[in-house]
């Protein structure tokens, strides 16, 4: 496969190649796009290349020839903005050139999100696709039968309980009222490599804190945040001890303010602006 992602890199595309040209700055996100660096240089080796890690492409599964890529042009990216200080070892590459760009939040789009979509009293909330775990509703699903778990756009059919309901991928704002009326929020991930980065890069969290839910997750992206209850994938037992524990926060959990997207915008642009993109080594 290496040698089609070579090609792809240099397929031919008028429209894009335009944009790349005459742009002051190119934000790569961390994804298949790395390939490109090398292109955006020679086409408008002017421009200021930024690389955005929202994921570290390992852990996303991303083809190895993407992330060798990467590190062989790192010396044309500007700088990295990463999600996660604990993505830091993964960009020694960029050295002096690391910073951090967190969240950011449209409260406008947050606020206006309708009447709740819930018939029953206790709702569990998953949302989004990334190293979904089936397991995680296996092993609560039938012995909390008061509760309704609601996955949307897990990306998968699978045989669930009759209290799990699986809806398919929706728009983001349709599933911000099923967060802002849910009784415990669930980021259920299963293992991948360096998944410790999700305890501060994972949406689904922040968007639990925003709307001050306790969170149920695998322990490797709790973090020190005192409003998740951490599980070890695959155990049952301490599964169900992570439910247990948010159902008894509930109403409990102060909600928490983020950036606007324009402040994240910002400081993914210029971080060396902004103090609170500096990285302690």
């Amino acid at each position: 496969m290496g040698a089609l992602y070579r090609l792809y890199a240099h397929s031919p595309n008028r429209t894009v190649d335009q944009f790349l040209s005459t742009a002051d700055y190119v934000i790569i996100e961390s994804s298949v796009a790395a390939i490109f660096v090398r292109r955006i240089h020679r086409l408008n080796p002017h421009a200021h290349i930024i690389y955005y890690a929202t994921d570290l492409l390992d852990t996303v599964g991303a083809h190895p020839f993407v992330q060798r890529q990467l590190e062989k042009d790192g010396a044309m990216i500007g700088h990295v903005s990463m999600r996660s200080p604990r993505m830091m070892n993964d960009f020694k590459w960029a050295e002096s050139r690391r910073y951090r760009a967190e969240f950011g939040v449209d409260v406008a789009e947050f606020s206006e999100v309708g009447p709740t979509p819930y018939q029953s009293p206790v709702n569990v909330v998953s949302v989004g696709s990334m190293l979904f775990d089936t397991s995680f509703f296996h092993a609560v699903a039938t012995d909390f039968p008061e509760i309704t778990f609601h996955v949307i756009g897990c990306g998968i059919k699978f045989t669930a309980p009759k209290n799990v309901i699986l809806y398919d991928e929706m728009p983001f704002r349709d599933t911000l009222a099923y967060l802002k009326y849910a009784t415990v929020g669930v980021a259920p991930y299963r293992r991948a490599p360096g998944t410790e980065y999700l305890a501060d890069s994972s949406l689904k969290l922040a968007q639990f804190e925003y709307f001050g839910l306790p969170a149920v997750c695998p322990d490797f992206a709790v973090g020190t945040n005192k409003t998740r209850c951490g599980y070890d994938v695959g155990d049952t037992e301490s599964i169900r001890v992570a439910l247990s524990c948010a159902l008894e926060m509930v109403g409990k959990v102060p909600a928490r303010q983020f950036q606007t997207w324009n402040d994240v915008a910002a400081r993914v642009l210029v971080p060396q602006d902004f103090a609170d993109t500096v990285i302690a080594c």
